[in-house]
């Protein structure tokens, strides 16, 4: 049977109470559906509209991709907005379908095979979900057992990539990122998931 394992690992900018980076994860049937969201700023407002994303996506977990960013653009036209990564993966057909908006960089490293540590950068499209969607552009790659996908907001630096490494365990891997590659001056989130297969 195919599953996900998950590690996360955030921490709050210096001067702020909470974080307005949150993550989820949702199960719908044979998929899952993963999402990092960063509200824009800091404070209450920036809370408050990362959680109004996350939300409304978990609301639509069984929704298609596009469809579901869509509908939570519309509901958090009365907020400050998020930028957000997310993805459905299929835990039958070991396919990843992912899109992004703004700067929640998000890579899939390879873990088995001749391809093992290969990493593969999903690009997003600028805009805000929430005040300034733009045209939508999924993609969809194979996402086999063994492979990681990582996300982080724009709190982590962007070198952050060359530090996955394959066979760690996934939450020491977010930890291992967030530690390296962390900022203090702004909320930093690590989202790590790997597809693994447990013996019969």
């Amino acid at each position: 049977m195919r599953r996900l394992q998950v590690g996360t690992a955030a921490t709050t900018a210096v001067g702020e109470i909470a974080s307005a980076d949150r993550h989820l994860v949702k199960l719908a049937g044979s998929k899952t559906v993963v999402a990092v969201v960063d509200g824009l700023g800091h404070g209450d407002a920036a809370v408050h509209a990362a959680l109004a994303a996350v939300g409304s996506l978990e609301a639509q977990a069984t929704t298609e991709l596009t469809a579901m960013v869509q509908r939570t653009n519309e509901q958090l036209r009365s907020t400050r907005g998020v930028v957000l990564s997310i993805a459905i993966i299929d835990l039958v057909s070991c396919r990843l379908s992912w899109v992004g908006v703004g700067n929640v960089a998000g890579v899939v490293v390879r873990g088995i095979g001749p391809a093992a540590g290969r990493r593969e950068s999903l690009l997003s499209s600028p805009g805000i979900v929430g005040t300034n969607l733009p045209v939508l552009h999924p993609s969809s790659l194979q996402f086999d057992v063994g492979d990681t996908l990582v996300f982080a907001t724009d709190g982590v630096d962007e070198m952050f990539e060359n530090s996955v490494v394959p066979g760690m365990p996934v939450q020491r891997l977010a930890q291992h990122l967030l530690a390296a590659h962390g900022q203090q001056r702004d909320d930093c989130l690590v989202f790590v998931a790997r597809l693994v297969e447990d013996a019969p």
